[in-house]
């Protein structure tokens, strides 16, 4: 698991994010991370993320500008009922 503060040592490499979705446009999405940090997700087509303001999982590689490239995620939107 990453944060925004570790992503500089996962280059290229596969990571799981946590946070909270922030802002979402489409194919991409702004996650609010555990250390207040804010990562940008590059989303794949029919991702689970599809709205702002849920909790998320990402798991996916990191980009050399600190972006993460999604592969998969899981939304946790607190509707368990």
């Amino acid at each position: 698991r990453v944060n925004s503060q570790t992503l500089s040592r996962n280059i290229n490499k596969s990571v799981s994010l946590v946070g909270r979705v922030v802002s979402f446009a489409g194919s991409y999405a702004v996650v609010e991370a555990c250390d207040g940090g804010q990562v940008n997700v590059h989303l794949v087509p029919g991702s689970h993320i599809d709205t702002d303001s849920c909790v998320v999982e990402v798991i996916g590689i990191v980009n050399a500008d600190l972006s993460v490239q999604e592969q998969a995620s899981t939304k946790f939107d607190g509707d368990y009922g």
